[in-house]
């Protein structure tokens, strides 16, 4: 927070350091707001799973996912964790974290960990699905899910590329599903997402998201 070393953007710009405490306090609200009422929530943030415990990178400086975790079973208020990074990149920084901390209590799943390119998605998406649904079911015995709901998986993402709009509908779909059946508390985020319309805006980004929080909202639960 002092601008000694270079923040995840590769600067030391001060605006950056100022927006981490609204980042992480979002993501960490609408967390315990999860737990506490027994819902599905949104934080509407990114850039966090590449950051470490030493470091940050790929447009992430602080990683308010894994400080979310800590505080809310520092408080007590979970005994286990589990997150669903499903961006397309692999969540490095998150990782780190993990092993450096020794956190057994969190369960950690990353899309980007197997599918790197179309051709390990499977026919039809068969082995995404799939690595999706084991996923789904390891986590749904913890106090909390955190859900990265990345848009750069689209296949027309410059960064990403192998889910159709109808592919990542599913996704959503069997995620929020899970929590609703399992009655699990779980707040998602943006996580990344680079495509462009033709006047260079990120209008496709919006659209992915909205899709999300659409579906977020249909499987809405109430647990009174």
């Amino acid at each position: 927070m002092n601008l000694v070393i270079d923040n995840g953007f590769h600067n030391r710009d001060v605006e950056i350091v100022s927006s981490l405490f609204y980042t992480t306090g979002s993501m960490l609200a609408a967390a315990a707001h999860a737990v506490i009422y027994k819902r599905i929530t949104c934080s509407p943030t990114s850039g966090f799973h590449h950051a470490g415990y030493r470091f940050g990178g790929d447009f992430c400086t602080f990683n308010g996912l894994m400080v979310t975790a800590l505080k809310l079973q520092a408080l007590g208020k979970v005994k286990s964790v589990g997150i669903l990074d499903c961006d397309a990149h692999y969540g490095n920084g998150t990782a780190d974290i993990i092993e450096e901390l020794g956190l057994t209590w969190v369960k950690h799943h990353i899309a980007g960990e197997f599918f790197a390119s179309i051709e390990d998605f499977g026919s039809n998406g068969s082995e995404y699905f799939k690595w999706l649904e084991m996923s789904i079911n390891d986590v749904s015995t913890c106090d909390l899910v955190i859900y990265q709901a990345g848009a750069d998986p689209h296949i027309e993402d410059s960064l990403g590329g192998f889910l159709t709009d109808q592919q990542l509908m599913s996704r959503d779909c069997m995620v929020f599903k899970g929590a609703r059946r399992a009655k699990l508390p779980l707040v998602w985020n943006l996580a990344g997402g680079y495509r462009r319309d033709a006047e260079g805006g990120i209008s496709p980004v919006f659209h992915t998201h909205r899709a999300t929080a659409k579906v977020a909202i249909e499987n809405q639960f109430d647990m009174y």
